[in-house]
C-alpha cells in the first residue's frame, strides 16, 4: 500500500517542469552513495563483491516521506527547491525498487539475471507510462464515470488500483524485477487522475498509518539488531557508511538558482535513507548477501540518516526564515525612519546636522527600489542596532 501510494503521488507536470536535473539528482543521487558503499565494504573492511554491492544499495534509496514533512513544515514544499526535491526522490524511489529486483540476481550472478530485471523493469515503465497518460484518463472520464453509478465511484477506483496491483505485481515477478515495483506501477496507472489520490487519502490512508506504525513496526522495526550496536565492529563500519552520506548531500550542486541555502536543502532533503532501505537491507539480509554485522551496520548508518538528516534540514529551514524575517524588519524599520524624516522635512523641523543612519544618508521615500536598498545599506554598516 505505501509503494502505491507512492505511484499515485507522482506529479507528471513536475517531472515534466523539473526536467534533466530531477533526472540526474535521482541517478546520481542513487548510484553515487551505492558506489561509495561499495568501495567502503569491498576495500575498507574486506567484504564480498556480492556483500559490498548489497551494502551499498542500501544506502541508494531516499526517503521521500521524511523530506516531503519537514519541507511541508517549513513552507517551501511548494518552491522551486521544493519540487525539485519531490521529483527527484520520485526517480529516487523508482532506482531503489529497480536496484530491489537485481539482488536476486546477485544470489547466482550472471550476465541474464542481471540484465532480464532492467529490461524487464524499463519496458513495463515504457507501457505503463504510456497507458497511464494517454488510456486511462480518457477510460476514467468516458467510460467508468459515466457507467458507474455514483454512490460507487469510490470504492470502484480503490478496487481497480488493487487489482491493477495484484496484476502487475505478478507480472513483474514473472518478468523477473521486483512485485513491489508492479505495485508502483499500479498507482502510476492512476497519477493523472487528481482526484483518486484524494480518494485514496480518505479512503486508504487512515488505514495506512496504522498498518505502517503496525506491520512496519513487526517487519523491520523489531528485525534491528539493536543490541548489536553496541559492537565496536558494528559501530566502527556503520561510521564508515554513514559517510557515503557525502553522495546525497552532493545533490545540493544540482540546486537551483545554487544558493549555499539552496543547496543546504537539497542536500539534507536528500541525505535520509528511510523506508526502502529498511527493506532492501532486510531482503538482502534473508538471501544471506548480508551477514549479521554488515546487516547491523548498514541498518545503524541508516538510522544515523534518519536522525540527522531532517533535524539538518529543518534547521536550515529555520535559519532561513530567521533570516528572511530580520531583513523584512529592517526594511520596515528603514521606510519608517525615511518616512518619519521626509515628514520633518516638509514642516521644516528635521535638523540639519542628520545625515540619516550611522551617519550616511538614508533615500528619500520617493526613490525606486527604496526597500532593496535600504536592506543593503544596513547590511553594509554592519549594525545590530540603528537609530
Amino acid at each position: 500500500l505505501m509503494v502505491i501510494e507512492a505511484g499515485l503521488e507522482v506529479e507528471l507536470p513536475v517531472l515534466k517542469q523539473i526536467g534533466v536535473r530531477g533526472l540526474l539528482i535521482g541517478i546520481v543521487g542513487s548510484f553515487l552513495p551505492l558506489a561509495l558503499g561499495f568501495l567502503i565494504a569491498y576495500y575498507g573492511f574486506n567484504f564480498k563483491w556480492q556483500s559490498s554491492i548489497a551494502a551499498g544499495a542500501v544506502l541508494s534509496p531516499t526517503s521521500m516521506g521524511i523530506a516531503l514533512v519537514v519541507l511541508k513544515q517549513g513552507g517551501v514544499l511548494n518552491t522551486p527547491t521544493g519540487q525539485l526535491v519531490v521529483a527527484s526522490a520520485v526517480i529516487d524511489d523508482v532506482i531503489a525498487l529497480v536496484i530491489l529486483s537485481l539482488l536476486q540476481a546477485l544470489v547466482n550472478p550472471s550476465v541474464v539475471a542481471f540484465v532480464v530485471p532492467i529490461v524487464s523493469a524499463l519496458a513495463f515503465t515504457i507501457a505503463v507510462g504510456a497507458f497511464a497518460v494517454w488510456v486511462m484518463p480518457v477510460f476514467l472520464t468516458r467510460v467508468f464515470l459515466r457507467y458507474m453509478p455514483s454512490r460507487y465511484v469510490e470504492d470502484g477506483l480503490i478496487g481497480m488500483i488493487l487489482l491493477f496491483a495484484v496484476g502487475l505485481s505478478a507480472a513483474l515477478h514473472y518478468g523477473k524485477a521486483s512485485y513491489l515495483f508492479g505495485a508502483f506501477l499500479a498507482g502510476l496507472c492512476f497519477c493523472t487522475a487528481n482526484s483518486v489520490e484524494l480518494i485514496w487519502q480518505r479512503q486508504v490512508k487512515r488505514i495506512l498509518k496504522w498498518l505502517l506504525r503496525i506491520f512496519f513496526a513487526c517487519t523491520v522495526g523489531f528485525s534491528i539488531p539493536a543490541n548489536e550496536f553496541t559492537n565496536p565492529r558494528v559501530v566502527t563500519m556503520g561510521l564508515a557508511f554513514f559517510t557515503a552520506i557525502i553522495g546525497k548531500l552532493a545533490m545540493g550542486l544540482f540546486a537551483y538558482p545554487l544558493t549555499i541555502h539552496s543547496f543546504l536543502v537539497v542536500g539534507f532533503a536528500m541525505s535520509a535513507w528511510g523506508e526502502f532501505a529498511f527493506i532492501v537491507a532486510s531482503s538482502a539480509h534473508a538471501m544471506l548477501l548480508l551477514d549479521d554485522d554488515l546487516y547491523s551496520a548498514s541498518l545503524f548508518a541508516v538510522l544515523l540518516s534518519v536522525i540527522i538528516g531532517p533535524y539538518a534540514l529543518r534547521l536550515t529551514l529555520l535559519m532561513k526564515a530567521r533570516q528572511k524575517k530580520r531583513e523584512l524588519q529592517f526594511a520596515k524599520d528603514a521606510m519608517e525612519r525615511s518616512l518619519k524624516r521626509s515628514s520633518l522635512d516638509a514642516e521644516g523641523k528635521f535638523p540639519a546636522d542628520d545625515r540619516g543612519i550611522c551617519g550616511r544618508p538614508l533615500p528619500s521615500p520617493t526613490t525606486h527600489g527604496l526597500r532593496r536598498k535600504s536592506i543593503v545599506f544596513i547590511d553594509a554598516t554592519d549594525e545590530e542596532g540603528v537609530t
